[in-house]
């Protein structure tokens, strides 16, 4: 019983209501990029998509580093997508994108269908790997998800020289920070993978 009583009074603690100033803040935030984004998009194309949702993924980020909690985290979604009318695995998955993707670098041919079938991969190495294969060679969705299946990134790894000098290029392992970013880790925020819902700091 006073296990149950300590957890209530912690569940009272955490500002939760949509009435929470920071969270007002967030969800304005994310509502004028939503905006924005539509607006762009009519002039542009896909890639417009990919980079608003990747700023509302860094807004979640910066957002949940300030106001740490899981339980906090999860119903900011909640009510995110409650007040939005966006999806939870929507939100979840930009949340991840941003994860994935620490900076937002060059553009793209790449949609945000693509990044999609990217954000469960097991580890950055394989992201960018398969980033790099989409945009190099201009597979479609369904050309990507199947060199995904197909373990494109295994066979690279253990037969490189194996690929044409296009292929290697287009999956980048021509570029010269290739041998090295297969090692590294990633500074800061790191790239969680399929299990984590990427709410963790």
């Amino acid at each position: 019983h006073e296990r149950i009583r300590r957890r209530r009074r912690r569940n009272r603690d955490l500002p939760m209501t949509t009435d929470d100033p920071p969270y007002g803040a967030l969800r304005d935030q994310i509502e004028g990029l939503l905006t924005e984004g539509r607006e762009l998009r009519q002039q542009a194309g896909q890639w417009e998509k990919v980079e608003t949702y990747w700023h509302i993924g860094d807004a979640l980020a910066s957002h949940f580093r300030a106001h740490p909690g899981a339980a906090y985290g999860e119903q900011t979604i909640r009510n995110l997508s409650k007040d939005l009318r966006l999806g939870l695995t929507t939100l979840y998955d930009i949340l991840r994108f941003r994860r994935a993707l620490p900076s937002l670098y060059a553009r793209t041919k790449l949609s945000w269908s693509h990044y999609r079938a990217l954000l469960h991969l097991p580890s950055q190495e394989q992201f960018r790997f398969y980033e790099r294969l989409g945009d190099g060679r201009g597979l479609t969705t369904r050309q990507l998800a199947e060199a995904i299946r197909a373990d494109a990134y295994g066979a690279a790894i253990a037969r490189p020289l194996a690929l044409s000098e296009a292929d290697a290029a287009a999956s980048g392992l021509l570029d010269p920070g290739f041998g090295s970013w297969v090692h590294r880790l990633i500074d800061g925020d790191t790239f969680t993978g399929a299990a984590d819902p990427g709410l963790a700091a």
